[in-house]
């Protein structure tokens, strides 16, 4: 009687034992990296899996993006206003580990930051921005919510068309038949680069509508003389890869009607971003060389082709007119931060291989502005050169 009397009582005592050894080996949570939300900040240190500084100063920031909604693989702008006296923006992710270190603008009280976004599963984070002074002492954080796209963003793929508006919204359904004729210009493309393409249409219209199959945001270009050709410039955004095609839709005049989409898928070439990118593109097909002089005065060209810095010629077109018909060109200093001071960049006519001229033209992107610079050239400017050569496009400073 004792022993079945005691029987439940030791079946107890044993799932208790259980129970408690489940306990006692369940994993601690698992620790979330800032790298799951931010791929990359420009121009800033990474440090690994630590903390960000406490505030041990009464001073504070502020922050605000630029976009309200930022796709997944997009890029981010923050404006951090602070006091003087700032070394330091440290940029890090709330419940998150690891921090960026970007250095503040010496001569201003507000510092500009641009970075890519993860392609996480996250619906939106808090972002957390401190100031690090001259004398160690760091600010009170600031934060912003960053709300995040359930799709990619059109800006992974096109950063910018020039003279057209950025639309946070769905591409326009078509509700009318094809308007659209033809579409013209360079098929290939580099990542980072540019492309000028003409959409020719036979209907008024006062927009044509650029964007990208499901994806958020789209580009809006006022026209003026439709029907007839539209010379639209596209930039495409570092982060572009191939198989992605671009949507051309016609907005009519007074009324919400939208003409059927017309595609165009280009041959996209995956090319180095970075802090620094300068790309060359030109037609026709001849033989023309990108120059960059460095602020140490190392010039990057074909016939130096890699700088000790780290700056790189990664795409050269029809070298002595062995024609590839790419027309592209770039230099970029993907794995390296560039050295600071003032930059030069140069166009060559080394061969004209039809007899013909060339117009062309330089973009820069830095830090993630981008600017273009167009020129031309004739038989007459063909010069076969190498160091030094070529016509100054531009310069500026990094």
């Amino acid at each position: 009687m004792r022993y079945r009397q005691a029987l439940p009582l030791v079946m107890i005592l044993v799932v208790m034992v259980f129970s408690c050894g489940e306990e006692e080996t369940t994993a601690p949570p698992e620790t979330i990296s800032i790298a799951s939300y931010i791929s990359r900040v420009y121009d800033a240190d990474y440090i690994v899996g630590q903390e960000p500084p406490p505030p041990t100063g009464e001073g504070s920031v502020t922050v605000a993006t630029r976009d309200s909604l930022v796709g997944r693989g997009s890029t981010f702008y923050l404006r951090v206003t602070h006091g003087t006296g700032v070394e330091d923006i440290i940029l890090s992710v709330e419940d998150a580990v690891g921090y960026y270190v970007r250095t503040a603008h010496p001569e201003s009280s507000t510092t500009k930051i641009a970075g890519f976004l993860m392609m996480a599963n996250q619906n939106s984070f808090t972002m957390v921005c401190r100031a690090r002074c001259e004398d160690g002492t760091v600010l009170k954080a600031a934060t912003q919510n960053i709300n995040v796209l359930s799709q990619e963003s059109v800006k992974y793929y096109i950063s910018g068309v020039e003279g057209a508006t950025f639309v946070e919204d769905e591409l326009p359904e078509p509700n009318r038949g094809p308007t659209i004729t033809n579409i013209t210009g360079d098929s290939i493309m580099i990542s980072g680069g540019s492309a000028e393409l003409t959409v020719s249409t036979f209907v008024p219209a006062q927009a044509v509508i650029i964007g990208v199959p499901n994806t958020f945001g789209y580009f809006r270009l006022p026209t003026q003389d439709l029907p007839g050709d539209v010379d639209i410039t596209i930039f495409l955004a570092q982060t572009a890869t191939p198989g992605f095609s671009i949507s051309f839709i016609t907005e009519e005049f007074g009324r919400p009607e939208y003409g059927s989409i017309a595609s165009l898928t280009p041959a996209l070439i995956a090319v180095g971003g970075g802090d620094v990118q300068v790309s060359l593109a030109f037609s026709p097909s001849q033989d023309l060389d990108l120059h960059l002089v460095e602020p140490t005065r190392e010039e990057i060209y074909y016939g130096y082709p890699s700088s000790s810095a780290g700056g790189w010629l990664d795409l050269d077109s029809n070298a002595a007119c062995h024609q590839d018909h790419v027309n592209n060109e770039n230099i970029t200093y993907a794995q390296t931060t560039p050295p600071s001071g003032e930059y030069i960049v140069r166009v060559d006519f080394w061969e004209s291989c039809d007899g013909g001229g060339a117009d062309f033209r330089v973009v820069t992107v830095i830090r993630g502005d981008v600017q273009i610079y167009r020129d031309d050239f004739t038989i007459f400017d063909e010069s076969h050169g190498g160091q030094g050569s070529g016509r100054e496009i531009c310069r500026f400073t990094f």
